[in-house]
């Protein structure tokens, strides 16, 4: 007589992971499709980790940082007014700058900001800031892309430059200072008028000449 009891030993329904997992073992092929999903989603989170702090986004950790990624960070720093630049954002900025620096040493503006970093520290400008700038001509004598800045900040540190940097000034602002060779006239009188140090004004008067008298009473701000 038979009973109407379930039998005991029937054979339990396969779940939906095993069911996938036989599949995956015994036809290698889907195997190898997602071990390429899985390597091509993750390079994917890779790029994306690495290339958003160059658009402003999360300042990191990089896992495999890019020099893009460091000059986001020294610029997040400085972003403050000049007077409101505190001693922790110019840590922060300095450390960015030469670690940048170890990845990207032909880097120009590189040398500049660090230059312009150590400009923020005191008065003067120390032994570091003018290596800095030694550097930045070293790697490009004539720099059309960072002549007004480089110069600018030299000329405001004029006392403090040994006499071969003061030459290599000259020799880019009497090059690339002069209309309309690379800037345009507007852009050197706002140049100009960023020189603060009475000597470095001196200097720019000796190489280029006396502002043009239709221009000094130009009430442009800078």
């Amino acid at each position: 007589m038979l009973s109407a009891r379930p039998s005991q030993h029937r054979r339990q329904a396969p779940s939906a992971a095993g069911v996938v997992i036989a599949t995956l073992k015994s036809n290698p092929v889907p195997m190898a499709a997602v071990a390429f999903g899985v390597v091509t989603a993750a390079l994917a989170f890779f790029a994306l980790w690495e290339v958003t702090p160059l658009f402003g986004g999360w300042p990191g950790p990089a896992i495999l940082p890019l020099s893009g990624y460091y000059e986001n960070i020294t610029f997040q720093a400085l972003s403050a007014p000049r007077g409101e630049i505190t001693a922790d954002r110019l840590g922060r900025a300095e450390a960015a700058t030469r670690a940048e620096l170890q990845l990207s040493p032909m880097a120009v503006d590189a040398w500049l900001r660090l230059a312009y970093i150590e400009s923020l520290k005191r008065p003067k400008l120390n032994a570091e800031g003018v290596e800095a700038l030694q550097k930045s001509f070293l790697v490009a004598p004539l720099d059309p892309a960072n002549c007004g800045g480089r110069d600018i900040l030299a000329l405001n540190a004029w006392p403090d430059l040994p006499a071969d940097l003061r030459r290599k000034v000259l020799m880019e602002i009497h090059t690339l200072w002069r209309p309309p060779v690379v800037i345009h006239p507007e852009t050197l009188i706002a140049w100009r008028r960023r020189v603060r140090n009475p000597a470095g004004q001196f200097a720019l008067l000796l190489s280029l000449g006396p502002e043009p008298a239709s221009r000094r009473n130009n009430n442009e701000t800078l």
